[in-house]
């Protein structure tokens, strides 16, 4: 919806403000990354190198987060 959006231009121009070059995130955010690099194209902002790495997940294969209060990888 209109929240997604507003996100992912909020990012772009934050992105851009900054000088951030590379971004890695979870492979979970790939289908969203089209989204910002056509924003950028738009508003002729420049667009980093991106990473999507694979998630690390329990044992039950429910990932770690830290919005779901996930454990520690180490102690």
């Amino acid at each position: 919806g209109e929240n997604i959006v507003a996100y992912f231009l909020a990012s772009a121009f934050d992105d851009a403000d900054q000088g951030i070059t590379h971004v890695i995130r979870g492979e979970d955010l790939f289908d969203f990354t089209p989204i910002q690099v056509i924003l950028q194209r738009l508003f002729d902002l420049p667009t980093p190198v991106y990473h999507h790495h694979p998630l690390i997940r329990d044992e039950a294969g429910k990932r770690l987060a830290k919005r779901d209060d996930a454990r520690a990888l180490s102690k």
